[in-house]
């Protein structure tokens, strides 16, 4: 506690309150699963852009996906794993989590800063920090959500050093701000409204204060070229052609273009077409509703003193323009925005701090008198149920609603989006791994990216029993978070994740009614290949010689310079005539590995005329190390396939890894309709 100044006893309530905080973060931490993107953000901007720094793969760069998302979080973690040399998967997303939620903790102690530089009244100090971690989305985020709550976190401690730097205007407070909010800017460029505002109060003192024009003049260049070299230092990308790198940035995060659709008040929209009042209302309902109150009292006491031309301080100018001008821009832009108003997290300290203000001349009015402490204590019960509401809901306290948007989660299921994260897939998993002892289990996620993700979390023994089939005729149990499929199904799951009446999560055991494909009668066309011989003219390989080999002497090999592999390339066999048929495919293989790799399974399918219809990605994961160990696809291919299309199956060693591959093997089955439809019957 170093960083509070000196008078401990004045800070003694918020030392405690700060401490229990900590210590049940560093508890729980462990409990949450890995979100949707989560993965994907480790890879396409902290793998790629170190990459490009180390290795100067500038094309893997400029091609991704996410070459304009703001990459300097994912950098400083991806920097921690390496250096620590952490390589388990398990490992890796915990450490994530661990310095995502250690990194709100500061932000935390900045906010009370904050909050300790404006309030005269000793107590509203202390209520900031409260009310900013007693938020159950903001809380439950603060640990796995590596984007929004990395932005926030930094967004609260830009606030700060701006703060100071408007205040003190010298160069060490400006050297400090531009370093800070850089890196802000550079996690979500939507930041730059805090320096927008910087420059806005140095303008006005520069035109106010005429005998000082000079030195602010320097200040401000100074403060301009640190501000704009660090966000270069920061974002890779940027590095080249940084003008207009910035500018395709921007536009592409104003609008992000994702066009999914969007559950709202019990309707789907298109993500373009979301009506105006979308955020303010996901604000409204997500929120708790005293804080909202209290948020709407303080802009009655601010206009009050806007018309009395009663002062408004620069902070509290700073902390409205930070909170309402994303909202207006998302509005007036109509950027795209979805699951709720998560990509405007980082308003929501300014949010509290407005909150605030009215709690301040509330207590004011009622200063020694008997309301004093019932106004106190009817805030920290509210506080208090707030609480006792996120222990209820943990670990998924980012699906906390307050009663406008309805009753209970049941209720709420139907009209808005739930767990939209997949996080629950983490509970579901770890209930099948604990029930269920057999060594090899195929699982269907209706949401896969999270279902896949998820198994991450897990020991590497636990991992490499877990495979996965997007056929649910071909699994042994199917999992649904409610958001692709959002039901309702044929049957009553086996296992329902519940909480406050809702269900968030359901297990569908389907190991008797499964199709089991090994039945020869089935197979249409098998290919199976040990690396021994010369291979066949439709078969592409690296094949070397390899002590430990699974079978023989030689095996396929994966490294820095080679991303492609096993390439099988023929014509989709022949469909038995008479009847329609359903077709899978089964692809399997050996891999061994001295470290947990990332790669992909692509199975592309080409007309006759040439033209690539049908192409997917299945992720390769391995997980026991210096072990072969055996990896499955099993995959349903279009109806519309034919004998005149070509299809290609390859391996894709997507980040360069080095890894083994022996004992190919390929099988085509053909399983009449008139079985499908007998058993598709039984399915949820």
């Amino acid at each position: 506690m170093l960083f509070i100044k000196p008078g401990y006893r004045n800070h003694f309530p918020f030392i405690i309150f700060y401490t229990a905080f900590l210590i049940i973060g560093l508890f729980i931490f462990k409990d949450y699963g890995i979100p949707w993107d989560e993965n994907a953000c480790r890879v396409d901007m902290g793998i790629v852009n170190f990459d490009y720094i180390f290795n100067g793969n500038y094309k893997a760069l400029i091609e991704g996906n996410a070459k304009y998302h703001g990459p300097s979080f994912e950098m400083l973690l991806l920097a921690i794993e390496r250096i620590f040399n952490i390589s388990d998967t398990r490992n890796i997303f915990l450490m994530r989590h661990l310095v995502n939620f250690l990194l709100f903790a500061t932000a935390v102690l900045f906010f009370y800063r904050l909050c300790l530089k404006h309030f005269k009244n000793k107590w509203i100090p202390f209520l900031g920090p409260v009310l900013l971690v007693l938020s159950p989305r903001i809380f439950a985020d603060s640990f796995y959500n590596s984007k929004d709550l990395a932005f926030l976190s930094m967004v609260i401690i830009s606030l700060f050093t701006t703060t100071i730097f408007i205040e003190k205007k010298n160069y060490k407070s400006a050297f400090i701000n531009a370093l800070i909010t850089a890196f802000m800017v550079d996690i979500r460029i939507m930041g730059i409204i805090i320096p927008m505002f910087t420059g806005l109060i140095l303008l006005i003192d520069f035109i106010k204060n005429s005998d000082q024009r000079k030195g602010l003049l320097k200040l401000t260049l100074f403060y301009l070229v640190l501000l704009v070299g660090f966000i270069i230092l920061f974002w890779p990308v940027l590095w080249r052609n940084p003008i207009e790198q910035f500018i395709l940035a921007f536009k592409e995060n104003s609008k992000f273009p994702w066009e999914g659709y969007v559950l709202f008040m019990g309707k789907e929209y298109p993500s373009l077409q979301l009506p105006f009042h979308y955020l303010p209302f996901w604000i409204l309902i997500s929120t708790p509703i005293l804080y909202v109150l209290l948020f709407l009292a303080s802009l009655y006491f601010l206009v009050k003193n806007v018309i009395q031309k009663t002062k408004v301080q620069i902070a509290e100018w700073l902390h409205l323009f930070v909170f309402f001008l994303p909202i207006l821009s998302v509005i007036l832009l109509h950027s795209v925005v979805y699951d709720g108003w998560r990509h405007l997290y980082f308003i929501y300290p300014s949010f509290i701090f407005i909150t605030l203000i009215s709690v301040d001349n509330l207590l004011k009015k009622v200063k020694e008198t008997k309301f004093d402490i019932l106004f106190k204590t009817g805030i920290m019960a509210y506080c208090l149920f707030v609480l006792l509401t996120m222990v209820r809901l943990h670990p998924f306290e980012n699906l906390y609603f307050n009663f406008i948007a309805g009753n209970s989660l049941k209720e709420i299921r139907d009209r808005y989006e739930m767990d939209y994260w997949g996080l629950s897939y983490k509970q579901a998993l770890e209930h099948i791994l604990k029930n269920d002892t057999a060594s090899h289990i195929t699982l269907c996620y209706t949401e896969p990216a999270p279902g896949l993700d998820n198994t991450k979390i897990f020991s590497e023994k636990e991992k490499a029993r877990i495979f996965y089939t997007p056929a649910v005729e071909l699994a042994d149990y199917a999992l649904t978070a409610y958001r692709y499929v959002r039901g309702p199904y044929k049957c009553l799951a086996d296992y329902d994740i519940k909480r406050n009446d809702g269900v968030i999560h359901s297990v569908f055991d389907l190991r008797k009614k499964k199709l089991l494909l090994n039945d020869d009668k089935y197979i249409v066309s098998k290919f199976s290949y040990d690396y021994e011989t010369t291979p066949v003219s439709n078969f592409e390989c690296n094949a070397v010689k390899l002590e430990g080999a699974y079978s023989g002497n030689r095996a396929e090999v994966f490294n820095s310079s080679i991303p492609f592999g096993a390439v099988f390339n023929i014509n989709v066999p022949v469909e038995p005539s008479g009847i329609s048929h359903n077709k899978y495919l089964e692809m399997n293989f050996m891999v061994k590995t001295p470290k947990e790799i990332e790669a992909g399974v692509i199975v592309q399918i080409d007309s006759g005329a040439g033209t690539t219809y049908f192409w997917v990605v299945y992720e390769l994961q391995t997980t026991l190390k210096n072990t072969w160990m055996k990896k499955e696809f099993k995959i349903k291919l279009p109806e519309t396939v034919s004998s005149k299309d070509r299809i290609k199956l390859y391996i894709w060693n997507s980040v360069y890894n080095d890894f083994f591959v022996d004992n190919y093997n390929v099988n085509f089955y053909y399983v009449p309709k008139e079985v499908m439809d007998k058993v598709m019957k039984a399915y949820p």
